[in-house]
Protein backbone atom coordinates (compact mmCIF):
# COMPACT_ATOMS: atom_id res chain seq x y z
CA UNK A 1 0.00 0.00 0.00
CA UNK A 2 1.39 3.40 -0.98
CA UNK A 3 1.40 6.17 1.60
CA UNK A 4 1.41 9.87 0.94
CA UNK A 5 4.65 11.45 2.17
CA UNK A 6 4.39 14.63 4.23
CA UNK A 7 7.35 16.97 3.99
CA UNK A 8 8.50 20.43 5.01
CA UNK A 9 11.00 22.34 7.07
CA UNK A 10 11.24 21.83 10.83
CA UNK A 11 13.86 23.13 13.24
CA UNK A 12 15.66 20.50 15.31
CA UNK A 13 17.49 21.25 18.53
CA UNK A 14 21.04 19.95 18.30
CA UNK A 15 22.29 17.23 20.63
CA UNK A 16 25.80 18.27 21.72
CA UNK A 17 25.57 21.92 20.67
CA UNK A 18 22.17 23.22 21.78
CA UNK A 19 21.31 25.34 18.74
CA UNK A 20 18.30 25.18 16.45
CA UNK A 21 19.04 23.76 13.00
CA UNK A 22 16.55 24.03 10.14
CA UNK A 23 16.06 20.61 8.54
CA UNK A 24 14.00 19.34 5.62
CA UNK A 25 11.84 16.56 7.04
CA UNK A 26 9.94 13.80 5.27
CA UNK A 27 7.35 11.72 7.10
CA UNK A 28 7.13 8.43 5.23
CA UNK A 29 4.88 5.87 6.87
CA UNK A 30 6.05 5.60 10.46
CA UNK A 31 9.52 7.12 9.90
CA UNK A 32 10.57 10.77 10.02
CA UNK A 33 13.68 11.35 7.88
CA UNK A 34 15.61 14.61 8.07
CA UNK A 35 18.07 16.22 5.67
CA UNK A 36 20.11 19.44 5.71
CA UNK A 37 17.94 20.87 2.94
CA UNK A 38 15.28 19.93 0.40
CA UNK A 39 18.02 19.61 -2.23
CA UNK A 40 19.77 16.86 -0.24
CA UNK A 41 16.94 14.34 -0.58
CA UNK A 42 18.90 12.29 -3.12
CA UNK A 43 21.65 11.84 -0.52
CA UNK A 44 21.55 9.68 2.58
CA UNK A 45 19.38 11.34 5.27
CA UNK A 46 21.14 12.91 8.26
CA UNK A 47 18.89 10.88 10.48
CA UNK A 48 15.70 8.92 10.85
CA UNK A 49 13.30 8.79 13.78
CA UNK A 50 11.10 5.70 13.94
CA UNK A 51 7.64 6.44 15.27
CA UNK A 52 6.49 3.22 16.91
CA UNK A 53 5.65 1.74 20.32
CA UNK A 54 9.09 2.77 21.65
CA UNK A 55 8.49 6.43 20.78
CA UNK A 56 6.79 9.09 22.88
CA UNK A 57 5.72 12.40 21.33
CA UNK A 58 4.62 15.30 23.51
CA UNK A 59 4.11 19.06 23.25
CA UNK A 60 6.76 21.15 24.98
CA UNK A 61 8.11 24.71 25.21
CA UNK A 62 5.20 26.37 23.38
CA UNK A 63 2.38 25.51 21.07
CA UNK A 64 4.52 24.95 17.95
CA UNK A 65 7.15 22.74 19.58
CA UNK A 66 7.07 19.02 20.21
CA UNK A 67 9.48 16.54 21.72
CA UNK A 68 10.19 13.04 20.46
CA UNK A 69 11.70 10.60 22.95
CA UNK A 70 12.71 7.20 21.64
CA UNK A 71 13.78 4.40 23.94
CA UNK A 72 16.44 2.11 22.59
CA UNK A 73 14.82 -1.33 22.72
CA UNK A 74 18.20 -3.03 23.13
CA UNK A 75 19.52 -0.74 25.88
CA UNK A 76 16.60 0.36 28.07
CA UNK A 77 18.63 3.11 29.76
CA UNK A 78 19.58 4.75 26.46
CA UNK A 79 17.13 7.27 25.01
CA UNK A 80 17.12 9.54 22.00
CA UNK A 81 15.54 12.95 22.52
CA UNK A 82 14.56 15.39 19.78
CA UNK A 83 12.89 18.76 20.22
CA UNK A 84 11.35 20.01 17.00
CA UNK A 85 9.84 23.38 16.12
CA UNK A 86 7.47 23.94 13.21
CA UNK A 87 8.97 26.34 10.67
CA UNK A 88 6.77 28.33 8.31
Amino acid sequence: QDTLDKCGYLSKLGGKVKTWKKRWCVLRGSELFYYKSQHDMLKKPQGCIRLDDHTKISRTHGELTFEVIRENKFYASEMYRFIIYFTY
